[in-house]
């Protein structure tokens, strides 16, 4: 729920003080608590109730009412809304807006596809010339090392030649049979050596292709696991009007965006924005729109469109993407849950939503808490052993990343904690 609704669950305007807010809740927390009603369960409204209340009191104490909140009527303003004769033509309207939709998708992921094939033909490219010169430099290596010998071995011989005395009567006898085996050793000794330099080429080239290869598959992983890490991050469903307090001021565009010239789906587009570009958020008043500035033109984009703070500050967290609702009181934030029996009570004096996390100096593997403002929380399933604890706060949880985005603070609250099983008591308090 957004803070918006909470004000309306508790039937408080907009300008209401703290002491509004005491005294609704109050009288409906009389009204609808599950002892008042034992004909009706009525466990779940108060539990919404007391979280509206807290949220409301959070945002009052922290300064974080939007002064120009107001109530909207959904059957006053019926000029900017598509009007449908029967539900046949309203139910094409949103089938054609969700086929646009997944066209956009789709083109976006053609176009990854395409710049992620573009980037490996031109590393295969690069991997071949590569191997192509080093195949180049060993075979003309070879071919020098091969052409020395032969001249020394000729050389030999030709000495060899002159310390020997041959009558010339038997030298133009036997010509021809000298010359014969004198061709057959030549072959003889030719032939191993080329063997050995085609062996060696072969073995060098398959090297070198090996290594290349090797080395693209080795980038294509890392990029794919990059990419899947990021599409995980994106893939919270959007949730309209959460965290109305961080709308106004810098936003980025998560995708391409169009520009409207009023928040309708039907108006002209003005211009569309590239994705991952900051844009300046002016007014939030309109469910489902939000009006900004971007290289001086101003116009209206879908809140789905936008996500919040900087794209440098999303990019260094690695944090894109609708960040979520944040987790319900007392839940897990673990890869691996603990299994334990030693208890901690914890009394939350916090008037904003924290994480407690449980590191380990046994090796164990280390867990966190996410605790709702105010809220006490007894957890039951510590293992033995010793621990640090470590309070995380901030202003905006994002679900994907499991981590506050603004105002992020961490603090010790505990070293070298023992536990045991018996029971350990923790105030949380400013």
């Amino acid at each position: 729920m957004s803070l918006l609704d909470d004000y309306h669950l508790l039937e408080l305007d907009s300008n209401a003080t703290e002491q509004d807010a005491k005294a609704s809740y109050r009288r409906l927390a009389r009204l609808y608590h599950p002892d008042k009603n034992p004909t009706t369960d009525t466990t779940e409204h108060f539990q919404r109730l007391q979280d509206a209340y807290q949220s409301v009191l959070s945002s009052m104490r922290q300064g974080a009412i939007v002064q120009d909140w107001h109530k909207y009527d959904f059957m006053s303003d019926k000029t900017n809304q598509p009007q449908f004769e029967s539900d046949d033509i309203q139910k094409a309207y949103i089938k054609e807006s969700q086929r646009a939709y997944d066209d956009m998708r789709r083109k976006t992921a053609s176009n990854e596809r395409a710049k992620e094939a573009a980037l490996r033909n031109a590393r295969s490219k690069i991997n071949e010339k590569n191997a192509k010169k080093v195949y180049e430099q060993a075979a003309k290596s070879n071919l020098n090392a091969f052409s020395n010998s032969s001249l020394d071995n000729d050389a030999d011989t030709a000495h060899d030649h002159t310390e020997t005395i041959i009558d010339p009567n038997i030298y133009r006898t036997f010509e021809q049979s000298f010359q014969q085996s004198d061709e057959k050793a030549k072959k003889s000794i030719e032939e191993p050596s080329t063997v050995f330099k085609k062996v060696f080429l072969s073995v060098s080239y398959l090297v070198v292709f090996a290594m290349g290869v090797y080395s693209t598959l080795y980038w294509q992983e890392s990029q794919s696991q990059q990419a899947q890490a990021l599409s995980s991050k994106k893939q919270i469903p959007f949730i309209a009007g959460l965290y109305p307090q961080f709308r106004l001021g810098t936003n980025y565009t998560f995708g391409l965006s169009g520009l409207f010239a009023t928040p309708d789906n039907q108006a002209n587009e003005i211009a569309s924005i590239a994705p991952l570009e900051n844009v300046q958020v002016t007014n939030n008043s309109k469910p489902g729109w939000l009006a900004i500035r971007y290289q001086g033109q101003a116009g209206w984009v879908k809140e789905s469109d936008l996500g919040f703070g900087t794209i440098e500050a999303a990019n260094q967290t690695l944090c894109l993407g609708n960040p979520g609702l944040s987790p319900a009181h007392g839940k897990l934030i673990t890869d691996v849950e603990p299994t334990g029996n030693s208890r901690l009570r914890l009394l939350n004096r916090l008037n904003s939503h924290s994480m407690l996390t449980f590191e380990s100096y046994d090796g164990l593997a280390p867990f966190t808490l996410y605790l709702r403002a105010g809220q006490s929380f007894a957890a039951n399933y510590v293992p033995r052993g010793r621990y640090r604890l470590v309070l995380h706060t901030g202003s905006l949880y994002h679900g994907a990343c499991k981590q506050f985005l603004f105002n992020q603070t961490s603090t010790i609250v505990m070293d070298q904690v023992d536990f045991a099983s018996t029971e350990l008591s923790l105030t949380l308090a400013l």
